[in-house]
This record gives structure tokens, C-alpha cells and sequence, in this order.
């Protein structure tokens, strides 16, 4: 009996030579680099086939890699047109969008929940950055939507929005309003773990010493005592030799 070829398992083979390597093969089927080795070693032990061999650090199609691909694109179309067509368009698999934090402060909160709504079974993932940050995930492949600032007559531009002047109405109408600018930064101030102690105690000058001009002069201290006397030598007399 031949065997079956799992879609999942075929879809991490495509978005490794889509992407170049497993690094960012990961990022986008939300799976880790070891689980990706893992499913592209059970696929070859599967076909009896090596699929990729390494040049330095790149990961080249084999030649059997090489007529598998487009087979596994094909699998992998026929499998999304029968899910979407037996679901009736429903999205599968995560949806991911960035916003800056602009729009996330008034739009993010009632687009999370319309969204859960419409596609109860559908995780959102949601990220806050910058315009050009989240540009570059999104040429990368690691966003499928996003919403940012973009430059005058941009073509990716979907509204654009008047200037409204928030201010005092006769400065709208002059053709130069003075606006304060500013031009250089105020100097940095480095703090020290230091300045958050309190003030030590002002230093208490201690009284000068007393100077005697002259010196007092030296006494001479008295001799001592003698108590007693030291006792008389007494002469030894020789024994008497017999």
C-alpha cells in the first residue's frame, strides 16, 4: 500500500525552499527549526529519498527535492480549494497584523473583536510597531496585513485623511504662524545613585586647641625613693682542710 504523503508535513517542505532556510521557513509555519528537521527527516524516511543536501550553510534541493516540489504545490492548492470550498471561505490558519500605535489605541480593541466574530476558529495575532518596521515584515512574509503611515501618493495608500488644525482659529488663518520649535535638545543631566540620598549633616569645625605662648616649662619629675637598703656583703671563710 503506498503511502500518504501528510499535507502539513509537505507545506513546512514548501515554505523551506520558498524561504531559503529553516530559520525563516519557522516563522512562517509557527513551528520550531528542530520540528521542521524533524518533519523533513520522517518525509525522506517516507520516499526512501534524501531531499536537500548542504552547500556551507544553504540548504540546495536534491534531485529527488526537486520533483517532489512541485507536486507538493499542487497537493498543497487542491487541499486549500477543498477546505475553502467545503467551509465557505473561512480562513484557516492564523491572521497576522501590525498596527502602529496610533490606530492601535482606538482601532485594535473593535477590530480583535469584530474579527472574532466573523472567524470564531481563527487566532489573530496582533503586533504594535512602527510603519517602517512592520513594512519589513511584511516584504519578509511575516505579515499579512498592516496598518501605518505611508508617504504622499503612495499606490499602498487604501484613505487619505484631511489636516485639521488644533489651535487657536486666528493663527489658522495667517499665511506664517508662530509655531515654538525645538531645535536643540536640552543638555542630558547624568544622575548619580547619589543625588538620591538626603544632604549629609553641614561638618561642625571643632574649637581650636589651646596655645601656650610660651610652652609651660618641663618639671622634672622627683627621683624615687629608696625604701630600703641593699644588704651588707658577707665575706665567705674558706672551709678548714683537713
Amino acid at each position: 500500500m503506498p503511502a500518504t504523503l501528510p499535507v502539513d508535513v509537505l507545506r513546512s517542505f514548501v515554505a523551506i525552499v520558498d524561504y531559503g532556510s529553516m530559520l525563516k521557513a519557522s516563522e512562517r509555519v509557527f513551528l520550531t527549526q528542530s520540528a521542521l528537521s524533524l518533519q523533513v527527516k520522517r518525509l525522506e524516511e517516507m520516499l526512501q529519498q534524501p531531499l536537500f543536501h548542504r552547500d556551507g550553510r544553504r540548504l540546495v534541493l536534491a534531485p529527488a527535492g526537486e520533483t517532489l516540489l512541485g507536486y507538493a504545490r499542487e497537493i498543497l492548492a487542491i487541499n486549500d480549494q477543498a477546505i475553502s470550498a467545503v467551509s465557505g471561505g473561512a480562513l484557516d490558519g492564523p491572521v497576522r497584523v501590525g498596527m502602529v500605535q496610533d490606530f492601535a489605541e482606538t482601532l485594535l480593541t473593535e477590530v480583535l473583536a469584530q474579527f472574532s466574530a466573523l472567524h470564531p476558529d481563527t487566532a489573530l495575532h496582533a503586533r504594535i510597531g512602527g510603519t517602517l518596521e512592520l513594512l519589513d515584515d511584511l516584504e519578509k512574509d511575516r505579515m499579512d496585513l498592516l496598518i501605518g503611515f505611508s508617504e504622499p501618493g503612495s499606490p499602498a495608500q487604501v484613505r487619505v485623511e484631511p489636516m485639521i488644525w488644533i489651535g487657536d482659529a486666528r493663527l489658522a488663518a495667517r499665511q506664517i504662524a508662530p509655531l515654538a520649535v525645538l531645535e536643540k535638545p536640552p543638555p542630558t543631566v547624568a544622575w548619580s545613585p547619589l543625588a538620591m540620598l538626603p544632604s549629609p549633616p553641614p561638618t561642625v569645625a571643632a574649637p581650636p586647641l589651646a596655645v601656650f605662648d610660651p610652652p609651660p616649662p618641663t618639671v622634672a619629675a622627683p627621683p624615687l625613693t629608696r625604701l630600703f637598703k641593699p644588704p651588707e656583703t658577707v665575706a665567705m671563710t674558706p672551709l678548714a682542710t683537713f
